[in-house]
């Protein structure tokens, strides 16, 4: 076995303040491996471009994954050239949570190993994957290659999820979901609504084309536990408030997402 080396001296001594939780920084090869939700503070540390530069795959292991959500934009700063997420013990349990990886930067290979991660026992949980970052042009899955068909499967499956909530969420809530350089593009979207869904726009063709996330795709965001349940509770007083005034209309982005998360969270 090839023991890691750590960060440096003073990472190596990161678990005396943290709390009393044990977490630990290693660096073998191109690979860095973050223990324990302490771990996380080294990316707030200082690093040499060169080691920076050389880190290719970042696994995060015996961390839950709603608190490695807030440095994953931190990731496509500090380390250039990583390519390849591995999860061990994150609790990693719905689809859903898969969503907060679409604003990297670039991911070519996701790894989710089984130990404790309780959404790899759902038989399609790949596919969901493939379908939401699409737009990183996957190659590998757990080390198995993507193919082509992969990727037709993945929008059959989970293709009008996507073109549902864009129909039905109100477009000030697309544009807030989109950076600019995507807003041209949800407005052709809005145009051709109505159209055939699944013509080239949207359809497997474009994972040799990854100019970013889709339109209809973006609106497919994560939402926390505790973020959800403060929607569950926003959404009933609206229920109750648009029953005194009017009947119930459907199609609101709050019901919407509670939806999506209901159908997908398995």
């Amino acid at each position: 076995m090839v023991l890691a080396q750590p960060l440096d001296s003073s990472l190596n001594d990161f678990g005396g303040g943290g709390g009393g939780k044990s977490h630990l920084v290693e660096i073998d090869g191109d690979v860095l491996c973050l223990y324990g939700s302490g771990a996380l503070e080294s990316l707030d540390r200082n690093w040499s471009v060169q080691t920076a530069g050389n880190i290719v795959t970042i696994s995060f292991i015996f961390i839950d994954f709603d608190e490695i959500i807030p440095v994953l934009s931190k990731l496509k700063i500090k380390f250039p050239n990583f390519l390849h997420l591995k999860f061990k013990e994150t609790n990693l349990a719905t689809l859903q949570q898969f969503n907060a990886l679409a604003h990297l930067r670039r991911l070519e290979q996701l790894t989710v190993e089984p130990e404790g991660n309780p959404v790899v026992a759902f038989t399609l949980w790949k596919f969901y994957v493939l379908f939401r970052l699409n737009h990183f042009n996957l190659q590998k899955i757990n080390g198995s290659e993507v193919t082509q068909n992969d990727v037709i499967m993945a929008e059959r499956l989970f293709g009008i999820l996507a073109y549902v909530a864009s129909s039905n969420t109100p477009y000030y809530r697309l544009i807030s979901l989109l950076g600019d350089c995507r807003k041209k593009q949800l407005c052709f979207l809005l145009e051709a609504k109505g159209k055939k869904f699944g013509t080239a726009s949207d359809n497997g063709n474009n994972r040799r084309k990854p100019e970013g996330e889709n339109g209809t795709r973006s609106v497919l965001t994560y939402i926390s536990g505790v973020l959800q349940t403060e929607k569950q509770e926003a959404s009933g007083l609206e229920r109750m408030r648009a029953t005194e005034e009017k009947p119930f209309e459907p199609g609101g982005f709050v019901e919407l997402q509670l939806l999506l998360s209901f159908i997908i969270s398995f």
